[in-house]
């Protein structure tokens, strides 16, 4: 056989063995994987897993593979997030608004104690207001720390705030001669989520830091200490206060009317 005829028919045979190997490569697209080579999953099968079960890790030691199950979550005291949407920080005795820069300090953190107040109710559990010799209205509370300016009836009556998304009522907190201590004051609405503010600002403050009194009034019994300043909300509702002092703590439910 010539030379080129011997090129001719070895070139032939290339190409059949070329086009057997191309059939051969579509059905092996089907067949399993290669000893070896890592398998893969069919993409017509469903996969399901519970979305909240945590997927246990796989530990190969050698040609041992066992399944080693997620770590627990750690457990922690909350972390604190900070005062509620729309309030700013107090800052110790110097947030209070009548402070006019002669208070110095913060609270010791022994009377920062849990909240306690109860839950809603309807209609809403007020506190009873009486009448105590010596101050100009009805007071709310069992003392030693009482609220002054909520009707008899336990209504804080509410006017809103040029500029600020918070109305407010005017509240007095009176202490009586027997407490000298400092003061926590708190709250937030009972049954529902909405916080309660303090002060005059455009924004209020989170919560009331009291040691100095702010005011006495004539008539009143000696000793007695007052801190006259403003209960803030967003809107009417039933709201409940909780008082801190050194050796108490006592709960003041009021509900908020706009007027």
């Amino acid at each position: 056989m010539s030379r080129p005829r011997r090129r001719a028919t070895i070139g032939a045979a290339l190409i059949a063995a070329a086009i057997a190997g191309c059939g051969d490569s579509t059905h092996s697209s089907t067949s399993s994987a290669p000893s070896g080579a890592p398998a893969r999953i069919p993409t017509s099968t469903a996969v399901r897993t519970a979305a909240s079960a945590p997927v246990p890790t796989a530990t190969t030691t050698g040609t041992a593979t066992r399944a080693t199950p997620p770590p627990p979550s750690a457990a922690g005291p909350p972390v604190s997030s900070g005062p509620p949407s729309g309030l700013r920080a107090a800052t110790g005795y110097a947030s209070y608004e009548l402070c006019a820069g002669g208070c110095s300090g913060s609270l010791p953190a022994s009377i920062r104690r849990p909240l306690h107040l109860p839950g809603g109710g309807s209609p809403c559990p007020v506190s009873a207001g009486r009448t105590l010799a010596g101050f100009s209205g009805p007071v709310l509370g069992s003392g030693p720390v009482l609220a002054m300016g909520p009707n008899r009836n336990g209504v804080l009556s509410t006017n809103s705030f040029l500029g600020s998304a918070w109305s407010g009522g005017r509240v007095t907190w009176v202490s009586s001669a027997a407490y000298r201590g400092p003061l926590l004051i708190r709250g937030r609405e009972l049954g529902g989520s909405r916080a309660v503010g303090f002060g005059e600002g455009h924004v209020p403050i989170d919560e009331l830091q009291l040691s100095a009194p702010a005011a006495t009034s004539p008539g009143e019994p000696a000793g007695a200490r007052e801190w006259p300043s403003f209960a803030r909300v967003k809107s009417p509702g039933c709201y409940g206060f909780q008082l801190d002092g050194t050796s108490f703590s006592t709960t003041i439910i009021v509900r908020a009317a706009g007027t």
